[in-house]
Formats: structure tokens, C-alpha cells, sequence
């Protein structure tokens, strides 16, 4: 798992959800699926984050996709993350229907960040920020005042307590 699932892994478990990555359907792969014991929420979540993103969103490699517009753009990534036959195993997995669906993001260039956030939520698809995540993650640890052993936690801590805020 990379390092920006392991961080959203951390936060679903931090707000008391069970987690399972790195699901194969095919040639394709689930990020996240989560489960809340008590609440029974479910999610599927996507985690797509770069330290040095290109430019505008899109569902391949190729830059002439960038060139179309964000809406058919957005729909592609939706068809390809969430869609047919990941769409079947995730119900399979999840026991229902009945989830909700994230799209978690790093930095966005080239995009109006609203203009995407808007898009995604025509397609039922909730965009969280992974510096949100960063930042819940802090506080929640800062607030516990225990020092975790766990690597991706502990990770964060030293991040909270070295760097500038």
C-alpha cells in the first residue's frame, strides 16, 4: 500500500471504521473499502495523490485527455474507479448497494478545486483532501497526548511536533 492509502486507512480507523486495501478486480484496484461497526456506514474510497501533480485531473496518462472537458473527465474517472466491475465487487465485498463512494486528492492543477468537487458530486462521489486528512489526524493526536508506535501515526506526530505549522 502507498503511503497516502496507508494515512487514509489511518483516518477511517481513527474514526472507528474497519478497513481492507488493495482489492484486485482484474487488472484494476480498490483502494479502500471501510465498514463502521457500530453505525454501519460503508465506503469505497480512491486515493489519488501526488507530490508533484502535472496538471488538470484525468482518468489516464495521456495529456490530450487534460484537453477535454472536466465533466467528461470527471465521468471517466468515476466509469473507470467505481463503476461495472468494481462497482459488482464492492457490493459483493460490502454485502449491499447501499455505500458511499470517495474520491480523496492531493494537490489539483489546472482544475478549479469547486468546479471539481461539484463535478464528483454529480456522480455521488464525495472529494476529500488529503492536507483535511493530514490535518484531522494532528489534532485527533494532539488531543490523545499518547505516542503511538504504530509507523503512519507516529509519522504524523513527528510531523506535527517538527514542522512549522
Amino acid at each position: 500500500m502507498y503511503p497516502q492509502e496507508e494515512i487514509v486507512r489511518v483516518w477511517l480507523e481513527e474514526e472507528g471504521f474497519l478497513t481492507m486495501s488493495n482489492i484486485r478486480v482484474g487488472r484494476r484496484e480498490i483502494d479502500l473499502l471501510a465498514m463502521h461497526p457500530v453505525t454501519g456506514e460503508k465506503r469505497h474510497i480512491e486515493v489519488h495523490v501526488s507530490v508533484k501533480p502535472v496538471g488538470r485531473i484525468r482518468s489516464g496518462r495521456h495529456v490530450k485527455i487534460s484537453k477535454q472537458s472536466l465533466s467528461k473527465r470527471v465521468g471517466d474517472i468515476v466509469q473507470r474507479k467505481f463503476e461495472g466491475a468494481i462497482r459488482k465487487r464492492v457490493k459483493k465485498l460490502l454485502g449491499t448497494g447501499d455505500y458511499k463512494c470517495y474520491q480523496v486528492w492531493g494537490k489539483i492543477r489546472g482544475d478549479d478545486p469547486d468546479d471539481v468537487v461539484s463535478e464528483f458530486k454529480k456522480h455521488d462521489v464525495e472529494v476529500v483532501y488529503i492536507k483535511d486528512i493530514i490535518d484531522q489526524l494532528k489534532q485527533k493526536f494532539k488531543q490523545t497526548k499518547r505516542t503511538y508506535q504504530d509507523e503512519v501515526r507516529k509519522y504524523v506526530q513527528l510531523l506535527d511536533e517538527f514542522t512549522p505549522s
